[in-house]
């Protein structure tokens, strides 16, 4: 017979089997779809790809509530909120005579998400695997794609990508709320001529070829959204993977083989090396803040073949009492610096640049910018600038004479890297402290930088500025990555951008005639201290899901940062105007 277990140990093995089920994290991909040489996964959120954000109609004075939220336990992602009717005054402009309805919506792959979206030209449609808690609610949309539909004029000129509905009932036939299935959605199903207002299909992909996918955009599918749109009620949508489906290994196999080798274009062009035995390919010099009667200083070293040194302090500006700035530059770099032409290469087919380097100190004002372009709020500042974070950084030690120990250590040498999509990268900054003031965005490009500027860049800097302290940075190598995609300018094209910078769309609200007598300027900064205190007091959003959480994902942190920049159109989104449908109605999204 054997012994008695004791209560002591029977609470040691239900405390493990507890630790097991929660640090366990939910299986990935399932082997069969793994081995089905046939899909192409998209997203698998178990291990999440992509960066996924939210947008709701909350930003246009709706009351619809909703959120998206990764659980890697489980391995889902969940979509879920209320969606509800829109206040008279959004409503009143949909044109179907009835009130409008509001919007939630996630989406990953914006311009400035660096993840890689695989290429389903050969496949047949998008394959979701998931779950919803109302299998009855018939306002899921999946759309794709950044170009503008013909019809996006207007009110309605930022409405972009292809849309199709995501039809539920069918997969529902005797499925319970837990039960996943597989709900495919065919390319044929999407069409590029919809509602903006309502998402309803205007003329389908069968009524007319060209509102079909085309093969260029079903080579990226970026930015993907899944929508909640047009139909009033609660949604909890809950999705395991997203696939590519009914692709074909064979031709998969040719077009990655011709991508391969029957381009001449490089993956990656050299702007500067320092590591250079002969040194550098240009010239570089220093330019500090005592031009506008500063105290900062600072120099910049060159041991060849091995990296250049750029140190010095920043210190505050005496009579702005502001810390000023430092910078290293090459070329022709602004009103204050002669310079002399530097040789700089074609860099408009790449996605952004890479730095390799790293800090001797904690300091974390770096910036690099580069170009002449000047934006029209601009007084004095010139070009294209983003914040430089992330590069190894060292520790202080405890021990006196020790040597220097290096945080993020990517490298023998202790050298790492980061990298900044054109896309991080704004016209529009605070000459005072660098930052940036208006994204370079999909909604708002006229900040991007230019095909034109890419093509010669003219200038590069490097700068340590905006907060006081010691700068070191040691730089071995920038170049240009992402150079066989072409992605960047073809955003730019589809987004209607010339090659100077110039947009092709308009957009029909002025911040002046919200703030009479203010300067553009001061408008947006008032607009933007508007937006920054309804999220901060906003109240906590109930329903049937409990208070918002905490912020505490680096996806709801980018919502954060995302309602910010939305609430600045919102003027603009109530002046919205469309056609509405027999079933749904709705606004802009």
């Amino acid at each position: 017979m054997s012994p008695p277990i004791s209560s002591t140990r029977l609470r040691r093995c239900a405390l493990l089997a507890l630790l097991a089920a929660v640090s366990i994290p939910a299986a990935t991909a399932d082997d069969a779809e793994a081995d089905d040489d046939t899909l192409v996964l998209v997203e698998d959120f178990s291990d999440p790809l992509h960066v996924w954000r939210t947008f709701g109609d909350p930003h246009m004075g709706g009351t619809s509530d909703g959120s998206f939220t990764v659980d890697r336990y489980e391995g889902v992602g969940r979509f879920f909120g209320t969606i509800k009717e829109l206040p008279p005054r959004q409503g009143s402009s949909i044109g179907s005579g009835s009130p409008g309805i509001g919007f939630f919506r996630a989406e990953t792959g914006s311009l400035t998400d660096p993840s890689v979206f695989p290429d389903a030209r050969t496949c047949e449609g998008l394959r979701l695997k998931l779950r919803t808690e109302n299998w009855g609610y018939q306002g899921f949309l999946l759309g794709f794609g950044s170009m503008r539909p013909k019809s996006a004029t207007g009110s309605f000129s930022r409405a972009r990508g292809y849309r199709a509905d995501l039809i539920l009932a069918s997969a529902a036939n005797g499925v319970g709320t837990d039960e996943y299935v597989d709900v495919d959605v065919p390319f044929t199903a999407f069409t590029m001529e919809w509602n903006a207002g309502t998402g309803g299909a205007i003329s389908t992909c069968a009524d007319n070829v060209d509102n079909c996918p085309t093969d260029e955009a079903k080579s990226d599918l970026r930015p993907l959204m899944i929508y909640a749109k047009g139909y009033t009620g609660t949604f909890d949508l809950r999705v395991k993977t997203i696939y590519a489906y009914g692709c074909d290994p064979v031709a998969m196999a040719a077009m990655q083989e011709a991508d391969m080798g029957g381009s001449d274009e490089p993956e990656e062009i050299i702007v500067e090396d320092f590591s250079r035995p002969g040194g550098p390919i240009n010239e570089w010099a220093v330019m500090n803040d005592p031009v506008m009667g500063g105290k900062s200083h600072s120099s910049v070293e060159i041991e060849r073949g091995v990296a250049a040194k750029f140190t010095g302090y920043t210190a505050v500006v005496p009579k702005l009492k502001v810390p000023g700035f430092v910078t290293m530059a090459t070329g022709k770099s602004g009103r204050f610096a002669k310079g002399k032409p530097a040789a700089f290469p074609d860099i408009s087919n790449c996605e952004g640049f890479e730095i390799e380097g790293r800090s001797d100190t904690q300091y974390t004002g770096y910036y690099m910018s580069f170009g002449t372009d000047k934006a029209p709020k601009m007084h004095h500042g010139r070009g294209y600038k983003a914040r430089v974070d992330g590069l190894p950084s060292s520790v202080a030690s405890t021990e006196e004479n020790s040597t220097p120990k290096w945080a993020g250590r990517l490298s023998d040498k202790e050298f790492g890297t980061v990298t900044l999509p054109f896309a991080s990268f704004s016209s529009y900054w605070d000459e005072g402290s660098g930052k940036t003031m208006i994204e370079c965005s999909e909604d708002d490009p006229q900040y991007c930088p230019t095909l034109a500027t890419l093509r010669n860049i003219e200038t590069v800097s490097l700068w340590g500025e905006g907060v006081e302290g010691d700068v070191s940075l040691d730089v071995r190598l920038i170049k240009a990555v992402g150079c066989r995609s072409g992605r960047y300018a073809k955003m730019l094209h589809d987004l209607g951008v010339a090659d100077d910078g110039h947009s092709g769309h308009t957009y029909g609200f002025n911040l002046a005639t919200l703030f009479p007598g203010a300067s553009l300027a001061a408008a947006c900064l008032a607009l933007v201290a508007v937006a920054r205190n309804w999220w901060n007091k906003r109240p906590k959003a109930a329903g049937p899901y409990g208070e918002v959480p905490p912020i505490s994902t680096e996806t709801e942190v980018n919502v954060l940062r995302a309602e910010v920049v939305e609430m600045r159109k919102v003027m603009n989104a109530m002046g919205n105007g469309g056609g509405g449908g027999a079933e749904r109605s709705g606004t802009f999204a």
